[in-house]
């Protein structure tokens, strides 16, 4: 008996196990629950207490839940529409894009081929106006030149170009855009989109190197131009000096009447957008018809030397002392000193009127220019024209003498105005 009391305090009283007991009036029937079993059935019924307050709660505020779930979805999918429409935006924009770079890359291409064809018209006038103004003495050592296979070149390049372009901008429209219908973009001046980028770069480096070339060649068909102008108009001015040295009335030679031409009129299409290339080479062609009609009378002015160079002028022309009478005398030309048998040259062009001994003028050739204009050539040893022969400018006529009233061999040459004898001199020095 002391054993299990002395056990009792030594050790402490035992755990008492739980236990469920099931009775009804007559009998009773016990149940050992374990802890694990209390446990178990501890988490259970919190569960089900959570779960009951949940749904309490569910069903209080479920309006408002989905409510809330519904605005949720409605941001959702708005934010998905506005970012489809940016997307059909841009597919928009890049498909207007492509549109616009097609018809501004064909526009360029065109209007290449439109420059092409105004700069080879133009060089076929030009070529006209530098063989003129060649003719008319201008030189020109860097006159433009384009052959036919440069200008066959060229408009092949335009033509294989204008292709590509239009098939690779097919292409690439349908191969990042697709083939949905999109409607046509208003298209901007075309002078903004000349080179626009396109899907193939290498068609614009093509395009862009034409653009240059022809624009160098456009600013070399403007200088050519400009200088033959420049020439031209100097040129012309030069040739009005002469008449203004020679004192002489241009009307005399037709040179104040316009310069000769007609036809019937025929409107030329566009007259209103004549190009100033063109407006230049009409004002070129006016200048080299002018040159034309100055060195034409000039061509009959007695301003070049009856003789070389080297001789020298011995008398002048103007009141003297008379070499024979030693008194004050009118001397009615100019001579020149040299050796018998130098050559006598017709100044100008023209018709011979005498060409037979004149008294103290001996052996003369007398040369009518027209427009009242006359030379003559006295003191010949030898004449080698004769009465109503054509001469031209530089021919020789004679040879140097001492016939007539002469103490020496020379020459003596006069100008005449419409018979009366003037100064020479102002002729020979016009040029």
């Amino acid at each position: 008996m002391s054993l299990p009391y002395a056990s009792g305090r030594a050790y402490g009283t035992a755990r008492q196990t739980p236990k469920l007991i099931i009775t009804n009036g007559r009998a009773y029937r016990s149940v050992t629950l374990s802890p694990l079993v209390i446990a178990c059935f501890s988490v259970a019924m919190i569960a089900l207490l959570t779960w009951c307050v949940g749904l309490s709660g569910f069903v209080f505020f479920r309006d408002d839940v989905v409510r809330s779930m519904m605005r949720k979805h409605a941001v959702t999918v708005e934010k998905y529409e506005d970012k489809i429409t940016s997307l059909r935006l841009q597919v928009d924009s890049i498909r207007s894009r492509q549109f616009i770079n097609q018809d501004s890359f064909a526009g360029a291409i065109d209007d290449l081929r439109i420059r092409q064809e105004a700069i080879e018209t133009h060089q076929s006038e030009i070529l006209d106006v530098v063989e003129r103004a060649r003719q008319a003495g201008i030189s020109l050592d860097d006159a433009p030149t384009q052959t036919a296979d440069r200008a066959a070149s060229d408009y092949a390049s335009l033509s294989r170009v204008s292709d590509q372009a239009s098939h690779s901008v097919t292409l690439a429209s349908r191969r990042h855009i697709g083939d949905a219908p999109i409607s046509r973009p208003a298209i901007p001046p075309r002078e903004a989109l000349v080179f626009a980028d396109t899907p193939d770069t290498s068609l614009t480096r093509v395009a862009r190197q034409i653009d240059e070339e022809l624009r160098s060649f456009a600013d070399n068909q403007s200088s050519v131009l400009n200088t033959i102008e420049m020439e031209a108009s100097a040129r012309a001015k030069h040739l009005r000096s002469v008449f203004d040295r020679i004192k002489l009335d241009k009307k005399r030679f037709g040179l104040d009447r316009q310069i000769a031409a007609g036809g019937p009129f025929i409107a030329a299409k566009d007259a209103d957008k004549l190009s100033e290339v063109s407006r230049q080479v009409a004002r070129i062609d006016q200048d080299l018809a002018v040159i034309s009609q100055l060195e034409t009378a000039i061509a009959k002015l007695p301003i070049r030397r009856p003789m070389a160079a080297t001789y020298r002028v011995s008398s002048s022309f103007g009141t003297r002392l008379d070499p024979f009478v030693r008194r004050r005398a009118f001397h009615s030309g100019i001579d020149f000193a040299a050796p018998t048998g130098a050559k006598v040259t017709s100044t100008a062009s023209g018709r011979v009127t005498k060409a037979s001994w004149n008294g103290g003028y001996g052996r003369m050739v007398e040369i009518s220019h027209g427009n009242g204009l006359s030379t003559r050539y006295a003191h010949l040893s030898r004449i080698s024209v004769s009465v109503g022969q054509r001469v031209k400018q530089g021919q020789v006529i004679g040879r140097v003498g001492s016939t007539g009233r002469s103490t020496g061999p020379h020459l003596h040459y006069e100008t005449r105005v419409d018979g009366k004898a003037v100064n020479p001199i102002r002729f020979l020095n016009a040029l």
